[in-house]
């Protein structure tokens, strides 16, 4: 099995996101016959480890739209049969294309699977999710009771979404 993590932040950029993901890479990396990558930003730039689990393509240096092709030719070569994005990170900083990726790589027949990693409440939930909510896909979260903070409109929309609560680990020396 082949597993695309996209995360805007991962180390050595400080986000708490990006050390999760790092931490996810090198579990599932870990499983006899899983390969595993991690696309993020340029601002990264760490090369994989020789030791490494999984690969890094560090490829996206602004997460808006016309970056799309660039993520879609590299999702085209690397074949995974699993996307999973997390979200929010603060690599993603401003742009619509972490909003709407999930979106865009389903019509490709690929498995979607999202990590989401805040609570989105009435107040600062964004319009901009509800592409996320409606596609096909899992949907974790990390925090507990997530469903209990969503405005019940949304969670109305994901509720033929495969949910599971994972809670985050407490971070590792190696990444703290």
């Amino acid at each position: 099995m082949r597993v695309l993590l996209i995360t805007g932040s991962f180390p050595p950029m400080r986000c708490g996101v990006g050390d999760y993901t790092a931490r996810l890479a090198e579990a599932i990396g870990r499983v006899h016959g899983t390969s595993v990558a991690v696309l993020t930003s340029q601002v990264a730039g760490m090369p994989t480890l020789p030791n490494s689990r999984y690969e890094v393509f560090p490829v996206v240096s602004q997460w808006s739209l016309r970056y799309f092709p660039r993520i879609a030719r590299l999702v085209r070569r690397w074949q995974p049969d699993i996307v999973h994005m997390q979200f929010p990170t603060q690599g993603y900083r401003v742009g619509y294309l972490p909003l709407l990726l999930p979106s865009l790589l389903f019509p490709l027949n690929l498995k979607v699977v999202q990590t989401w990693h805040e609570y989105y409440t009435k107040d600062n939930i964004t319009v901009g999710l509800l592409p996320n909510m409606l596609i096909p896909g899992g949907l974790i979260a990390v925090r507990p009771h997530y469903l209990d903070h969503l405005p019940g409109f949304h969670r109305r929309l994901i509720r033929f979404k495969r949910f599971r609560f994972i809670p985050m680990l407490r971070p590792s020396r190696a990444f703290a």
